[in-house]
């Protein structure tokens, strides 16, 4: 079942849309499960009594043009919360839409457009999710073991947070702080077999094989990750560029 919130302070815009959604989606999921707000400290609210009962929801539609507390103040509190929902803008001034993509929205969506583009956020939306199903399942990496034997292991490859190689060694770095030697083949090779599971992974230097999904923020030249750590952009202003596109393009993917 979906679990969709909504949350616009203009109640007549919100329960015509909500039909116009469930019609949509049902293409997808006929089961869906709606929450309306119509506020953003309403929408956080539920947004954390949702990840108390392990019930998070799976796409948030919010606007941005609301009183008190407006769609990206709330998308940041959000994200800070470490809400994995789906985000989508709605909007009335497309001149937002850059800025919805520093909170990981996964679309925007302009009112006045709204009839046209629709379908083709339902299917973007879908896309994701598709995607990260396929990122749930595990990989199998051969490692190597303290006493140098080789082993196969799996590793859910949301849960990997980068691959460096360090003087002829291939290490693998994981969220929850554990490190492993892998097979010494290039990043490349790994890249592509970590690729078929997500989107998220973009070799970013010559060394290091990054899953964006776990990029919260650019400092100076550093990516800063979920965990704290930073990774260098690059040691060139070249390679800095090149980093910085890539993060732009996952932003906009995501």
């Amino acid at each position: 079942m979906l679990r969709i919130a909504l949350c616009d302070d203009d109640k007549g815009f919100v329960e015509e849309f909500q039909q116009m959604l469930s019609r949509k989606l049902a293409q997808y999921d006929p089961k869906q499960k709606y929450f309306i707000c119509h506020s953003g400290r309403g929408l956080l609210t539920a947004v954390k009594k949702a990840q108390d009962i392990k019930e998070s929801f799976d796409i948030i539609f919010l606007d941005i043009e609301m009183p008190e507390m407006n769609g990206f103040e709330v998308a940041k509190k959000l994200r800070r919360m470490n809400s994995d929902s789906l985000l989508v803008f709605v909007t009335n001034d497309a001149n937002e839409i850059a800025e919805g993509y520093v909170y990981r929205a996964a679309y925007y969506l302009v009112k006045e457009k709204l009839l046209h583009k629709i379908n083709q956020c339902v299917k973007t939306l879908f896309g994701i999710m598709d995607e990260r199903k396929m990122s749930q399942r595990p990989v199998v990496f051969r490692i190597q073991t303290s006493k140098g034997e080789y082993i196969d292991k799996e590793f859910y490859v949301n849960d990997i947070l980068y691959l460096k190689s360090v003087s002829r060694r291939v290490l693998l770095y994981m969220v929850d702080g554990t490190e492993h030697n892998l097979l010494v083949y290039p990043l490349s090779q790994y890249h592509d077999i970590l690729k078929a599971h997500s989107e998220k992974f973009e070799i970013i230097t010559r060394n290091t094989l990054l899953n964006f999904r776990h990029v919260e923020d650019v400092v100076k030249n550093h990516f800063r990750l979920s965990n704290g750590e930073e990774i260098s952009l690059g040691g060139s202003s070249a390679t800095r560029k090149i980093s910085k596109d890539k993060h732009l393009n996952q932003m906009g993917r995501k």
